[in-house]
C-alpha cells in the first residue's frame, strides 16, 4: 500500500503546485508538515549528502512540487561545485569526439572496477587509476517509477535545465547490454532495482537509447578519460 502511496507523490500528472500545499496546512501546523515533506524528500534518495540544508531553505516560488523538490535533492553536491566536464585539460578533446562503450565486461577486460559514490548527487562521478588499475566511481540511484517521472519533468518543453537526470540515466545505459551489466550495477551497489527482475531494468535502459537525448556535454570528459585509459 505504501509502495503505491509513493509511486503516486512523485507521477508527473499528480504533481501540486507547492503552494497549494503550504496554503493546504496553513490553518494547522504547518512547520510539522513541512519537516515531514523534508525526511520523506530525503528518504526518497539513498545516499543523501548530509552538509546541503540549502537545497530546501530555498527563497519563496522556488519549491514547485513533490517532484521538482526531489530532483533538487538529487543534484545536491556534498563540497564544491561541480561543473559537466571535470579536467578541463580534456575539454577541448571531449567536445570532439562522441565515445561509448559497450558494456561493463569490457571495462573489466580493461581492469576498470565500479564503485558506488558516496552520494547520490547525480554529479557525483569521478574517474581514477593506478598503475593497471581504473576505478569509476558512480552515484546510487534507485530506478523505480519516480525516476521515469523526472525523466518525464526534464522532457517538459516548459522546464529549462541541463537534463542531469537523463543525462546520467543515458551514461548508465552506455554501460547496460543486459541483465548481467544490470547485476553487476546492483552488486556494486549503484542500481538499486525497485522494476523488479534485471531483466526489466535491461530492457527498460536498452529503450532509452532510442528514446532519450542527454545533456551533449554530460559526463563527456569521462567518457574520454576512461577511452584514454583503455
Amino acid at each position: 500500500m505504501l509502495t503505491f502511496v509513493y509511486s503516486d507523490l512523485f507521477l508527473l500528472e499528480n504533481q501540486l503546485p507547492f503552494r497549494v500545499l503550504e496554503l493546504l496546512t496553513s490553518s494547522g501546523d504547518g512547520k510539522m508538515f513541512m519537516n515531514a515533506i523534508q525526511r520523506f524528500i530525503d528518504d526518497a534518495v539513498i545516499n543523501p549528502a548530509e552538509d546541503s540544508e540549502w537545497w530546501w531553505e530555498q527563497k519563496e516560488g522556488e519549491r514547485i512540487h513533490l517532484l521538482n523538490l526531489l530532483r533538487r535533492r538529487l543534484l545536491v553536491e556534498k563540497e564544491k561545485p561541480w561543473r559537466w566536464a571535470w579536467g578541463f585539460r580534456f575539454i577541448k578533446e571531449a567536445r570532439t569526439k562522441r565515445h561509448t562503450f559497450r558494456n561493463i565486461k569490457e571495462l573489466k577486460k580493461a581492469w576498470i572496477w565500479l564503485k558506488a559514490s558516496e552520494t547520490s548527487c547525480l554529479t557525483d562521478i569521478s574517474f581514477k587509476h593506478i598503475f593497471i588499475v581504473g576505478k569509476l566511481w558512480l552515484p546510487p540511484i534507485s530506478v523505480d517509477d519516480s525516476t521515469m517521472n523526472l525523466i518525464a519533468y526534464e522532457m517538459c518543453p516548459d522546464f529549462d535545465n541541463d537534463l542531469t537526470v537523463t543525462s546520467y540515466m543515458c551514461f548508465l545505459d552506455s554501460l547496460i547490454d543486459g541483465a548481467a551489466d544490470v547485476r553487476e550495477l546492483s552488486d556494486a551497489g549503484i542500481v538499486y532495482n525497485g522494476l523488479g527482475s534485471d531483466e526489466v531494468v535491461a530492457k527498460l535502459f536498452n529503450k532509452m537509447n532510442t528514446d532519450l537525448i542527454p545533456n551533449p556535454m554530460a559526463y563527456r570528459a569521462t567518457y574520454y578519460t576512461i577511452h584514454q585509459r583503455k
